[in-house]
């Protein structure tokens, strides 16, 4: 996308600022023009690293006047209906088919919620010890 960002200085950013309490938000577009599935893979586990409070992600749509538009507006392969659509309908040739991006972002929501789903039973699991064996030092006072 052209951000002219450091995704290692953003995950650092948003655990620091988990990290104070504060929930984190971030926005995640598949299919990009050129994006491999390599690409999708370190989208997974950027999400996990940086964790952040909340996630929204979505399949790339070109939006008239953006560099993407400009850039994919002669492989435009369905133009929608502008009276019951809206820009989010606008398909283009990808790297792989839209279909497949349908399963690229499942793929991507069902790996991150079940790495947060382990780390949480995991921290339930430390906690459950921590307070039986902290009862069980009172017991023994």
């Amino acid at each position: 996308m052209d951000r002219r960002v450091d995704i290692n200085h953003v995950k650092k950013m948003i655990q620091n600022t988990n990290a104070l309490g504060i929930e984190t938000g971030t926005f995640v577009m598949l299919g990009y023009p050129g994006e491999t599935e390599e690409d999708i893979d370190k989208t997974i586990k950027y999400l996990k690293e940086a964790n952040p409070t909340e996630y929204t992600i979505t399949i790339a749509y070109p939006i008239k006047g953006t560099s993407l538009y400009n850039e994919i507006e002669d492989k435009i392969i369905k133009q929608p209906n502008w009276e019951t659509s809206t820009d989010r309908d606008i398909d283009f040739k990808r790297t792989y088919s839209r279909k497949y991006y349908d399963y690229a972002v499942s793929k991507v929501v069902n790996e991150v919620e079940s790495s947060r789903n382990k780390s949480l039973i995991k921290a339930i699991k430390h906690k459950s010890k921590s307070i039986i064996l902290s009862g069980l030092m009172f017991l023994n006072k």
